[in-house]
């Protein structure tokens, strides 16, 4: 008598199907953790930027300390070497100075007031705002003025970070940003982008609503943790 109870499926057939089935999950696994990856925006790099900006910080400080120690022996004894001298005239150059004012105590004055901090809160904020990690937008900023912090998704090169921090301390429109600078200093108040936010009003046509967008992203993001 013939039985018609169901045969036992061949273990070999399983032992195929088995290994093609399981490389196809896998495949389509990996490719959906690959595609959640790539829509994930990439973090800020404030980390990086704020730390390249207090670099430069702390550079443009040790410069002010050597154009004190300059200043004290040369407008007392009228002595200064030739290394000090070759110094102060490349400095003179960079920060926009007319070499022939060196022997005054005004050029002295002069040359610290455009030789000093920009706080890295100030340059990210002002990257956010004007171009952010989203889609870029039409600046309302002057472009000059503004730092492209964050254009294309990238840190901000070192020498970008120069030019941006030299624009401020030497074009005609930062005039009113290093006057209340100076202030600022003079009176030992801090020099964080909460307080010298206000002095970048002059340069754009939204006034005190930038100022507030500035702040608050300072804060929103405590940007201001770069700060002098």
């Amino acid at each position: 008598m013939i039985c018609d109870w169901p045969m036992r499926p061949n273990n070999s057939s399983l032992a195929t199907s088995k290994p093609r089935l399981l490389p196809r999950l896998l495949a389509v696994g990996l490719s959906l953790i690959a595609a959640a990856a790539q829509a994930r925006p990439a973090p800020p790099p404030w980390a990086a930027m704020g730390a390249r900006l207090q670099t430069l910080n702390r550079e443009i400080l040790a410069d002010r300390q050597r154009v004190d120690a300059i200043a004290r022996q040369y407008l007392s004894s009228d002595d200064i070497s030739e290394d000090d001298f070759n110094w102060l005239k490349l400095n003179a150059e960079k920060y926009g100075l007319e070499p022939r004012q060196r022997g005054d105590r005004n050029f002295f004055n002069a040359l610290l007031s455009r030789m000093d901090v920009v706080p890295p809160s100030l340059a990210l904020a002002q990257g956010w705002l004007e171009y952010g990690w989203r889609k870029p937008k039409p600046t309302r900023f002057p472009p000059a003025c503004a730092p492209r912090c964050m254009a294309g998704n990238r840190t901000l090169a070192p020498e970008d970070m120069h030019a941006w921090v030299l624009t401020i301390n030497t074009e005609p429109a930062g005039a009113n940003f290093r006057t209340v600078r100076a202030q600022l200093r003079q009176q030992k108040r801090p020099l964080s982008g909460r307080t010298l936010a206000p002095a970048l009003e002059p340069l754009t046509s939204e006034h005190g609503r930038y100022t507030a967008r500035l702040t608050t992203v300072i804060r929103q993001f405590k940007m201001d943790r770069w700060d002098p």
